[in-house]
């Protein structure tokens, strides 16, 4: 089983690095990297490093869910 390394910043948050998240996520890290360049995952960069903290990853899941059903609801309306 894979370990996570987190670490915690200033505010006690639990910060996840990119491979840590990539793999919460199951995705790749490039994959990761490019919907965090398209502004679809919060993140934070602390000197050169990129963090995300489990509430980032909860917003993506719950985005990428509400638009996966907003797609599905307008497939229904053109089919009908």
């Amino acid at each position: 089983m894979q370990y996570l390394t987190m670490t915690r910043d200033r505010g006690d948050s639990v910060l996840m690095s990119r491979e840590d998240a990539a793999w919460a996520l199951n995705m790749s890290v490039p994959t990761l990297d490019r919907i965090r360049k398209e502004g679809k995952i919060p993140y934070r960069q602390i000197g050169g490093f990129i963090r995300f903290t489990p509430q980032d990853i909860d917003y993506f899941i719950s985005s990428a869910a509400t638009q996966n059903n907003e797609i599905k609801e307008g497939e229904n309306e053109t089919a009908g």
